[in-house]
């Protein structure tokens, strides 16, 4: 769905891996029979209503007959609320990436997840717990700066938090 030539990097790599392995894809669902159906429009972080193609292309999806599989989350839930953006993939199915979202248990998100399960991809709990400790000490740290837009904290304002509490900006907050 949507335009080929707006693809991201990592949408295109994934495009080369399925024709590679010889897995169809199709971003016009046609008038013929589909055993499985694979929702992967969109993914974490939806802010806005789904509307025009995907809305359409999330609809004929909903009305086939065939086992409805989502990736992460239906397209259309958002992530943290559970909430309809307009429109929802009804999957039979959620394979959520690491770990389940918030949007997958909470009304009405979860009436659109079908059976949960949780795909592995190497992501340690203890890793977990390590970045969600240090982006709690990060908060912290911007708030008590003044600046409280946590959800657009730039690499400059990271390079300033650094600074102001002596630390050193690739190894407190980079993990190279």
């Amino acid at each position: 769905v949507g335009n080929e030539n707006s693809r991201s990097e990592e949408n295109q790599n994934q495009k080369r891996i399925t024709d590679y392995y010889q897995i169809s894809t199709v971003t016009n669902i046609e008038e013929k029979e589909y055993s499985v159906i694979i929702d992967a429009i969109f993914g974490t972080g939806l802010k806005r209503e789904i509307e025009g193609t995907y809305r359409d292309v999330i609809l004929q999806a909903n009305q086939k007959k065939a086992l409805k599989v989502a990736i992460d989350i239906p397209s259309g839930i958002q992530d943290s609320t559970g909430r309809v953006m307009g429109i929802a993939f009804q999957a039979d199915l959620t394979v959520a990436i690491a770990f389940i979202k918030r949007g997958l248990i909470l009304h009405p998100g979860t009436q659109y997840a079908g059976k949960i399960v949780t795909g592995d991809i190497g992501i340690t709990e203890e890793a977990l717990v390590k970045t969600v400790e240090k982006a709690a000490e990060l908060y912290l740290k911007v708030v008590s700066t003044g600046k409280e837009r946590l959800a657009t904290i730039t690499d400059k304002d990271l390079v300033e938090v650094a600074k102001h509490y002596n630390l050193d900006y690739r190894k407190d907050f980079i993990n190279d």
